[in-house]
């Protein structure tokens, strides 16, 4: 599995994506040009024909900022997002109110999915050490 040698990853880690009805949403959707917010909302909108209602609920945000994040994301990501995906974070994540979208991914990616920071720093397009600083804010908000 090309996913499983690139990261390095044992069988079992691949097979921790959330099973139940919830919605997934795919890691392969960040990207260098929106922020993860943008990029979620862009994916509920786009791909799953959500509304602003049903986003705002699932996200726990009110409907305003959800259309304004999914007008600024058209702007400026016009393309399509890549939902092509080997990894999966379920959307119960945001819910707690204390983290950053960001900080939610990562502290699932790294408590759950058991990956290292390097790995969720390609998976998310972003740098090593950006990573390991919101897992330790995300520790420190939940202390």
């Amino acid at each position: 599995n090309f996913v499983k040698d690139k990261y390095n990853l044992k069988e079992e880690d691949l097979k921790k994506v959330p099973t139940s009805k919830e919605i997934k949403i795919p890691l392969s959707i960040f990207n260098e040009t929106l922020g993860p917010l943008e990029s979620i909302v862009k994916y509920l909108k786009e791909d799953l024909k959500l509304s602003y209602e049903e986003i705002a609920k699932l996200l726990y945000r009110t409907k305003s900022p959800i259309v304004v994040t999914y007008k600024n994301s058209s702007k400026k990501f016009k393309d399509r997002l890549d939902t092509k995906s080997d990894f999966f974070v379920p959307i119960s994540i945001f819910s707690n109110l204390k983290l950053s979208i960001l900080e939610a991914i990562v502290k699932y990616m790294k408590e759950d999915l058991k990956l290292t920071y390097h790995n969720i720093a390609v998976l998310l397009k972003r740098d090593d050490r950006t990573i390991w600083t919101i897992y330790n804010r995300s520790l420190k908000k939940n202390a």
